[in-house]
């Protein structure tokens, strides 16, 4: 439950979380060049907060932000997951709204769950599943995809 939480990503080795929130500024207006952050949350240190390193916010769990043509919109998409638009949108002052698409439906995603294979010398993922909220329904979604060899299999 962070302040302007837009989504989080959980992993399979251990508690630590990668949380996305929203960027307001003057007004609670988002952020024009940078309406969106990641950062860690550590549980199992404590909670404490940690930025992203360099390799993780351009490889893995940062993300590419683009204006979306409409002011106030913006098209995000996670640097590990290109293939996985989001849609990102100011709401009400301080407020902003994410959508993508879960299971072929439009959905506010919620959070991503990430399956990790560390018997190697690298960590690989090997499945992810994304959890969120059907816009039209109301009701929880989710999707499961396997990864095999950096790629994602539906």
């Amino acid at each position: 439950a962070e302040p302007h939480q837009l989504f989080y990503i959980q992993r399979s080795t251990n508690p630590n979380t990668i949380v996305y929130t929203a960027r307001f500024g003057t007004g609670g207006v988002l952020n024009a060049s940078r309406p969106a952050q990641a950062y860690w949350r550590r549980f199992n240190d404590n909670g404490e907060r940690m930025e992203l390193r360099p390799l993780e916010r351009r490889l893995a769990f940062g993300m590419r932000i683009k204006p979306h043509g409409t002011p106030g919109e913006w098209t995000v998409t996670a640097r590990a997951a290109p293939q996985f638009p989001m849609h990102l949108r100011q709401g009400p002052p301080w407020t902003a709204h994410v959508r993508t698409r879960i299971g072929g439906r439009v959905a506010r995603p919620v959070y991503c769950f990430v399956t990790v294979d560390e018997t190697g010398l690298i960590p690989w993922v090997t499945q992810f599943s994304l959890h969120g909220m059907d816009q039209a329904t109301g009701r929880a979604i989710s999707e499961t995809f396997a990864v095999s060899g950096g790629a994602i299999q539906p």
